[in-house]
């Protein structure tokens, strides 16, 4: 008999603590329900590419993208300097997705002094995610969109001071 109260009990303590586990669980999920809804409805106005960015990497990120749409023209070239240790500034697929239509290219074997001597011209835009070509001498326009990111190029500014 005293076997059968103690399981009982046992069973009724286990009851307890899987609905209190199951009640912490369902706010947890609701919370989170709840800040993806508020976030998709933040961005309802937003077109699919900052939409991506946004998700993909957060509101910095999407900024960024932003930013960098708004400078480049859209038949305009981009010229990653890849040292950056970003992959989303550093990959030329990922920034195909976020600035398309606008050709992405890379400096290939050449260091980032020849790449900005060779590669300048009126439709070419430098992306520096790593801040190096702070400290080099050439004679293009610098574009600081935030610390650390900058655009180079013939041209000034679009809209960035």
């Amino acid at each position: 008999m005293a076997d059968r109260k103690r399981i009982w009990l046992a069973s009724a303590l286990l009851m307890v603590s899987v609905l209190i586990a199951v009640l912490q669980g369902q706010q947890v999920l609701s919370r989170i329900a709840h800040q993806a809804v508020a976030k998709v409805w933040v961005n309802r106005s937003l077109d699919a590419i900052l939409r991506g960015a946004d998700s993909a990497y957060g509101e910095s990120f999407m900024q960024d993208v932003d930013a960098m749409r708004t400078e480049i023209p859209e038949d305009a070239r981009v010229v990653l300097l890849l040292h950056s240790g970003l992959h989303q500034f550093d990959s030329v697929y990922f920034m195909q997705y976020f600035l398309f239509p606008r050709e992405i290219l890379t400096c290939g074997d050449e260091t980032i002094e020849d790449c900005l001597v060779t590669m300048s011209d009126e439709t070419t835009y430098f992306l520096d995610a790593s801040g190096h070509t702070g400290e080099m001498e050439h004679s293009l326009t610098s574009c600081v969109l935030r610390d650390g990111l900058t655009l180079l190029s013939v041209n000034a500014c679009r809209s960035v001071p």
